[in-house]
């Protein structure tokens, strides 16, 4: 007895696919009285694989299985005896894309949204700014994400899962002005008004009073 296994040709990273083991005889015929137990590998080492299943007259189709990293992986089902065969399976690149604004307020945070594809529910997602990672957060169960950071100078952000990088987000930077006010004063007695411009190095602030 040998074993054959299917699967499809190819998959993008991350997407649950079903591998079919068949048990053969000598003559390459279904080995309908064959109920062996199988093991499941993969060189894929971020795979997730069906546990030890047994095979019914000869035939199993197994699902769930989730290969992870981009290239050429396979799949391998071995019996108790030892007798193995596998099956090969491209994996392409997952897609990260990412938005945000084009300008962000000094001081204040910038909200960015994403989605990957396929969607890896919990999988962790970090924006970088430049070279240099900034914030992280996850994938929800749709592949979506929020990050949001305080601007404080003009950089360009992306997004990154593992190896797979989004698109870039360019943000310039515009002054924030924190301005506070009483809530409440007395006739014929100055009104105190406070106003920053941020950062310091912005420019003249002026202020009109009516």
């Amino acid at each position: 007895t040998h074993y054959t296994v299917s699967a499809p040709a190819s998959t993008s990273a991350g997407s649950a696919i079903s591998v079919t083991v068949t048990a053969l005889d000598a003559f390459n015929n279904t080995a309908t009285g064959y109920s062996g137990i199988v093991h499941f590998t993969s060189s894929d080492g971020q795979a997730t694989l069906p546990a030890n299943s047994t095979l019914s007259s000869g035939v199993g189709t197994f699902g769930g299985v989730l290969l992870k990293t981009a290239g050429s992986q396979t799949v391998t089902a071995t019996d108790t005896s030892g007798e193995t065969a596998q099956a090969s399976v491209v994996i392409t690149s997952a897609q990260l894309t990412l938005s945000g604004p084009k300008v962000g307020t000094y001081g204040r945070r910038t909200t960015f949204r994403g989605r990957m594809i396929p969607a890896l529910r919990g999988a962790p997602i970090a924006l970088y700014s430049g070279d240099a990672p900034v914030r992280t957060t996850k994938l929800d169960k749709k592949g979506r994400f929020v990050v949001r950071v305080r601007q404080s100078v003009p950089t360009t952000y992306s997004a990154r899962f593992e190896t797979v990088p989004s698109n870039p987000v360019a943000v310039a930077v515009r002054p924030g002005l924190d301005v506070a006010v009483p809530r409440s004063g007395m006739l014929g007695r100055p009104l105190v008004v406070r106003a920053v411009l941020r950062p310091r190095s912005s420019g003249t602030l002026h202020v009109r009073v009516w």
